[in-house]
């Protein structure tokens, strides 16, 4: 997702997908999520998991 992209977020609700829920741990760091941790479907992830 570039900057110009991100704007069209900006100010609007939109429907998330929680991928690990709070008090869940990480499966490879095992540090527990203090919030729920997700993201905004059909857009690009910048981390390799």
């Amino acid at each position: 997702m570039n900057s110009e992209n991100i704007k069209e977020y900006i100010g609007k609700k939109v429907l998330i997908e929680i991928d690990r829920p709070l008090g869940s741990r990480h499966p490879k760091h095992n540090f527990m999520y203090m919030v729920n941790y997700g993201f905004v479907p059909n857009t690009e992830r910048h981390y390799n998991e």
